[in-house]
C-alpha cells in the first residue's frame, strides 16, 4: 500500500476519488435545489451533465413531495431516490441529505435492499410466465388435436351425406321434368320445396368439407389450361333455373376472345357460381344481373352486379371471413351459412388473383374476380398440381 503523501489529507482523497471515480451519488446544489456540481459518475450514469439542472429534472418525483431542505434536517436518514438514467429508466439510490452554508449535498448508494428486492419480483414474474407459456402450449396442442379431429369429422359427415343428398337431388329433378304435368299444384310445391332444400343441404355439405381441408391443410388444386369461357358458361347454367323462377334477366356482356388461364377449373366455376347464386338469392324479382368478363396484358376480370339491397360498409370488411353475413336478407327466403365467400377468396387466393365488392345500399352490388393472365406458382415444378 502507497504512503499517503503529507501535502494531501484523507479527506481530500476521499473527495477526490468519490468526484472522479466511486459508484456513489454525489450532487452539491445551491439554495434554489439546482444542481452546482456533480461527480463523474453521476454524468456516466445519466449520460450527459446536470449541472445548472434542477433536482426536479433528474430524479423520479411525480408528485413533487421530494424536499432536499426539509430531507436535510435529519442527515442521519437515508431516503430512497429514483434517478432517470441515460436508458430512460430509473435507477434507485439511497441517499443522505446535508445542509452546507450554500446549499445542500445529496450522497447517494445502490439501493442494494431495493434491487434485490426488484430482483426477486422480476424472478417471481419470469417464472409466472414460464409457467403461463407452458400451460398456453399444452392448451394450444390440444387444441390442434381437437381441430383436427373437428376436421376430419367433418370430411368424413360431408363425404358420407354427399351420395344420399345427390340422390335426392337426381330423384326431385326427375320428377320435376317428367311428372311435373300430372302434379296438382300443392305437389308441384312439395316437389320445390325438396329440391331447394336438397340444394341447400349439398352446398352445405360442400362448403363444410371445403372448410375442414382449407383447416387442415390439405385443399388441393389441380392446375391446367382451361377457357374462362367455358367456366362462365357451365356457372351461369347452373344458375338459370333459379333465375327464372324468380323472373330475374341475367345480362352477359363477353368478348369473344376471352383467354385461357392456368387455373383449377371446377374450383372458379365454384367461385363464379358462388357470386352468381347470392346474386339471384339477394335480388328482387324481376330485376336484373349484369354478368361481365374482360382481360388486358395482365388479368382477367369478371364482374357480377346486381340490384339487391346492398351491403353496408361496415360489413364488407367481415363479408369474406368464415362465417361472415350481410345483414340484408335473401328475397325468397333462401338460407346461408357463410362460408361461401370465405372459401371463394381461398381458391382464388391460391390462384394469384383477388375477390372484391363494391356496393352502395339500395342500389346494388358489384363482385369483381381477378384472375391473373400469367403468375409463377403453378408452373414450378408440376403444374398440374398445386396443395393449398
Amino acid at each position: 500500500m502507497q504512503p499517503i503523501p503529507k501535502s494531501h489529507s484523507i479527506e481530500t482523497l476521499l473527495y477526490d476519488e468519490v468526484r472522479r471515480h466511486a459508484a456513489l451519488i454525489f450532487w452539491v446544489m445551491d439554495s434554489d435545489h439546482r444542481v452546482v456540481s456533480a461527480n463523474a459518475f453521476s454524468t456516466t450514469l445519466i449520460g450527459h451533465s446536470i449541472e445548472g439542472k434542477h433536482f426536479r429534472d433528474v430524479v423520479v418525483d411525480f408528485e413533487n413531495r421530494l424536499d432536499p431542505n426539509r430531507m436535510a434536517q435529519d442527515s442521519e436518514k437515508a431516503h430512497l431516490i429514483h434517478i432517470v438514467t441515460k436508458d430512460r429508466l430509473p435507477q434507485s439510490f439511497s441517499c443522505t441529505f446535508h445542509a452546507i452554508d450554500t446549499g445542500v449535498v445529496m450522497i447517494g448508494s445502490i439501493a442494494l435492499e431495493e434491487q434485490e428486492r426488484l430482483k426477486t419480483e422480476i424472478l417471481s414474474l419470469n417464472q409466472e410466465l414460464s409457467n403461463m407459456t407452458r400451460a398456453l402450449q399444452k392448451a394450444n396442442a390440444e387444441l390442434k388435436h381437437l381441430n383436427e379431429l373437428k376436421n376430419q369429422f367433418l370430411g368424413m359427415a360431408a363425404h358420407d351425406l354427399r351420395k344420399p343428398v345427390g340422390i335426392i337431388m337426381a330423384y326431385a329433378d326427375f320428377l320435376e321434368e317428367e311428372l311435373a304435368s300430372t302434379m296438382g299444384e300443392e305437389q308441384q310445391g312439395f316437389l320445390r320445396t325438396i329440391q331447394s332444400s336438397a340444394r341447400f343441404m349439398k352446398r352445405i355439405i360442400d362448403n363444410f368439407l371445403d372448410a375442414a381441408l382449407i383447416d387442415s391443410g390439405r385443399f388441393e388444386m389441380d392446375f391446367s389450361r382451361e377457357a374462362v369461357q367455358t367456366v362462365l358458361d357451365h356457372s351461369l347454367a347452373m344458375v338459370s333455373l333459379a333465375a327464372r323462377r324468380k323472373s330475374i334477366t341475367i345480362d352477359r356482356s363477353f368478348p369473344l376472345d376471352l383467354p385461357t388461364l392456368m387455373m383449377d377449373g371446377s374450383k372458379i366455376e365454384q367461385v363464379v357460381m358462388n357470386v352468381l347464386a347470392n346474386a339471384v338469392e339477394y335480388s328482387p324479382p324481376g330485376s336484373r344481373i349484369e354478368v361481365s368478363a374482360g382481360s388486358d396484358e395482365r388479368v382477367c376480370t369478371i364482374r357480377v352486379t346486381d340490384q339487391g339491397p346492398g351491403i353496408p360498409r361496415e360489413e364488407i370488411q367481415h363479408l369474406f371471413q368464415a362465417y361472415g353475413r350481410a345483414s340484408a336478407r335473401k328475397t325468397a327466403g333462401e338460407r346461408s351459412i357463410g362460408l361461401g365467400l370465405a372459401i371463394s377468396r381461398k381458391i382464388v387466393e391460391q390462384h394469384g388473383g383477388t375477390i372484391s365488392v363494391t356496393s352502395e345500399i339500395g342500389k346494388g352490388s358489384t363482385f369483381e374476380i381477378r384472375l391473373p393472365l400469367h403468375w409463377n406458382s403453378p408452373e414450378d415444378g408440376d403444374p398440374s398440381r398445386r396443395h393449398g
